[in-house]
């Protein structure tokens, strides 16, 4: 078997390296008991050391912001965490 043709893909944006996808969901979070935002703020990072594709930061107000590929990328990423 071989291989007769071949393409290469030319990303646009050279921020974006070939083995992530840019992020296209934004969420804000915040816990429900304001005692745990360390566990937030650490699970978060944490979250963005395990996939590439997700992006952690928070914002000049204070406000914890996610993004993901998508809504299903987002509710992946916390339901495997979470188990």
């Amino acid at each position: 078997m071989s291989i007769d043709r071949y393409a290469s893909i030319r990303y646009l944006d050279s921020r974006v390296k070939p083995h992530q996808i840019p992020p296209i969901v934004r969420v804000a979070l915040e816990p429900a008991v304001p005692a745990d935002m360390p566990k937030l703020i650490r699970g978060m990072k944490l979250l963005s050391y395990a996939d590439p594709c997700v992006e952690t930061f928070q914002q000049s107000t204070g406000e914890h912001v996610i993004l993901t590929a998508g809504e299903l990328h987002l509710e992946v990423s916390f339901v495997s965490d979470s188990s």
